[in-house]
């Protein structure tokens, strides 16, 4: 008998046979580790935003409308993202700069997730949009694909603001154009003279929707000063090119600035008491009326600014509005160390140096300082027996402010938001304010609206602006 007759001997070694055990092992959990990593990749690859967006929304770090705004990216495959900024495509870069703008905090938090780029990598991708003075072509391109695609109807309609910020004199070198920059410049380049002028505000002009939630700037100018006539052709401008693309301008809000004012005329409306008239032709469309609306915070300001550089303002057949009467409810309640349910303080007595701030104006003619001057004479506290006139220019002027402030349907009352229902209700309130408005008197019996202080009566032609806008949308 042969060995090789036996086919279940081993030829090999015990030493040969444990070499090639230990090669196959060490194969086997090579194979089973490069199936585990291509487990784990197709996973990663199957993974997108929606995930980490989900996850955002749940942390409370967007609001429900940015979350609308971002699910067009929700099926981005979160692998494509690396740290190489180079290799960002056009939609990575657009999920990018829009979760920032929406919010700096999710797009933080993202990050520790994903290798977003730097905010100021953001930064230099939006530089390259072309951000020289005057209109953007830019976003008239854009507004009119808005009015072209889905959900348009948020996009008919809008009012346009303009209002004017002092910026600090400065020349720089614009690397990209070439050229120095800094002088007044209306959208055509600076004038190359030794005698331009270096800028010293940014005219900003505004789109804001009326059917829609949605803001946009149109364009910026730099100047040193500008005349009514210039402003008046440059709002031109703003209504003409919205209407090349498909929108409709409805109102020009804007503050009592003296050249706004100018403009007015220049756009063919009036502010004489007794020529008030609050709208003007549209430059595309002699059909169509643009109101004048002036901004009611800025109204507001003016109103308190009055009262107090004038101390008395007659109010004829009601009584006198006085300064003084508001100063005693701050002096009795800091005396007794009690709050009549209002919040004056010394900042709202003494504004002087806090003359922008709208909310003081706001606490400091309030129907809560006229409830307290009510109550006060009500109960022959001594001091406050002649406050009749004080209350109803109070309470006259915070309703205004409530109606022409409002914005949410779920408020009651003045804050309700205005619709055809509600402007039928505050109809009478309005015209009787306007009444009341343009019949104060200082205490010479000169009227305020023909005073210095006169645009403190462009809250009556606000209101006569919605009376006009009521009747035309019934």
């Amino acid at each position: 008998m042969k060995l090789s007759d036996h086919c279940y001997t081993i030829k090999d070694s015990p030493r040969q046979l444990k070499r090639r055990c230990d090669e196959l092992k060490e194969n086997l959990d090579s194979t089973k580790k490069a199936l585990n990593n291509a487990q784990h990749r197709e996973a990663r690859a199957k993974r997108t935003l929606s995930t980490l967006l989900t996850e955002v929304e749940k942390e409370k770090l967007i609001a429900s409308e940015a979350r609308q705004m971002l699910k067009s990216f929700e099926n981005l495959p979160m692998q494509l993202f690396t740290k190489n900024t180079g290799a960002y495509n056009d939609e990575q870069r657009q999920f990018a700069t829009t979760l920032h703008y929406y919010s700096p905090k999710a797009y933080e938090y993202c990050r520790k997730r994903l290798p977003l780029p730097a905010p100021s990598t953001l930064r230099r991708w939006l530089s390259t949009i072309d951000s020289r003075p005057g209109f953007s072509e830019q976003v008239f391109s854009f507004l009119k694909d808005k009015v072209q695609g889905e959900n348009s109807w948020q996009y008919k309609s809008c009012s346009v603001m303009i209002d004017g910020m002092s910026i600090r004199k400065h020349i720089d070198w614009d690397p990209v154009q070439q050229k120095m920059i800094g002088f007044t410049d209306l959208g055509a380049g600076s004038l190359d003279s030794d005698s331009q002028q270096e800028a010293t505000e940014a005219l900003v002009i505004m789109a804001v929707g009326l059917t829609g939630h949605w803001k946009v700037t149109l364009g910026y100018f730099l100047i040193a000063g500008i005349n009514a006539t210039v402003q008046a052709q440059l709002v031109r401008t703003a209504f003409c090119k919205l209407h090349e693309v498909g929108m409709r301008g409805m109102a020009l809000i804007m503050d009592g600035h003296a050249t706004n004012q100018a403009m007015v005329h220049e756009l063919g409306s009036r502010l004489t008491p007794g020529q008030l008239t609050s709208y003007f032709d549209h430059p595309m469309e002699s059909a169509w009326r643009i109101f004048i609306s002036f901004d009611a915070c800025h109204m507001l300001k003016l109103l308190r600014n009055a009262l107090e550089a004038m101390g008395v303002i007659v109010l004829p057949g009601i009584g006198i509005a006085r300064w003084s009467d508001i100063a005693k409810v701050h002096e009795l309640q800091q005396k007794e160390g009690l709050r009549a349910a209002n919040k004056l303080t010394e900042a709202h007595i003494h504004f002087q140096q806090q003359k922008m701030n709208v909310q003081l104006a706001a606490q400091t003619l309030s129907a809560s300082v006229g409830t307290a001057l009510r109550f006060l004479s009500s109960n022959k506290i001594e001091g406050f027996s002649d406050t009749t006139g004080t209350q109803k220019f109070v309470f006259t002027v915070d309703r205004l402010f409530d109606t022409l402030n409002s914005r949410t349907p779920k408020a009651s009352g003045y804050k309700q938001a205005l619709t055809i229902e509600t402007f039928r209700k505050v109809i009478p309130f309005l015209r009787e304010s306007r009444q009341l408005l343009l019949s104060m008197t200082d205490s010479q019996g000169k009227r305020l609206c023909e005073s210095r202080r006169h645009m403190a009566h462009g809250c009556p032609g606000l209101c006569r602006q919605h009376q006009q806008s009521a009747v035309a949308g019934q």
